[in-house]
């Protein structure tokens, strides 16, 4: 049975370091090589190790982010014109203000899912996840986990509300 834990707790690190590079991510790594990506150069920008990159890289070129192509080198991944430029993210899908994620977790009453907060903002899951992260590493929510297992992040301050009691200073 303790093989199956190591197993497990194995897999969720794999996921965690593999989720931790999204494609947007990989196009601008590759937009600073000129449009062409290796498994190398990806494992020396990002926090994966090589064979997480390789595996990374051919999932991209599955999704049609990358083309592969074959050089003396090795295998190379090249951007695609449409998916494999930053004009196809929208700049909300790059990058999320504390304010965008403030005002949303506002709207639902203070308690922010990741999907809520996705679609609140039309960002991306990965974009969303580490904003997320942050603002509770920043003390700006608490994290609580439903019946379900979905993790909830709950706005820390009660003064947004607009029925909240203030007291004046001085």
């Amino acid at each position: 049975m303790n093989i199956i834990k190591k197993i497990k707790a194995f897999y969720q690190r794999h996921k965690i370091t593999m989720s931790s590079v999204s494609p947007e991510d990989a196009v601008v790594i590759a937009q600073n090589h000129q449009g062409r990506l290796t498994a190398g150069q990806l494992a020396r920008n990002s926090s994966l190790n090589y064979l997480q990159a390789s595996l990374k890289l051919h999932c991209l070129s599955q999704k049609g982010y990358f083309r592969t192509a074959f050089t003396d080198a090795g295998e190379v991944y090249l951007l695609r014109q449409g998916k494999g430029s930053l004009n196809h993210f929208s700049k909300k899908h790059l990058h999320l203000t504390d304010a965008e994620v403030l005002s949303a977790a506002i709207e639902h009453n203070g308690e922010l899912t990741l999907t809520r907060l996705c679609v609140a903002t039309g960002s991306n899951i990965d974009i969303a996840r580490k904003k997320l992260e942050e603002l509770h590493l920043k003390g700006v929510f608490e994290l609580e986990v439903t019946n379900n297992g979905v993790i909830v992040y709950v706005l820390n301050e009660t003064d947004w509300r607009e029925d909240s009691s203030t007291k004046k200073i001085g």
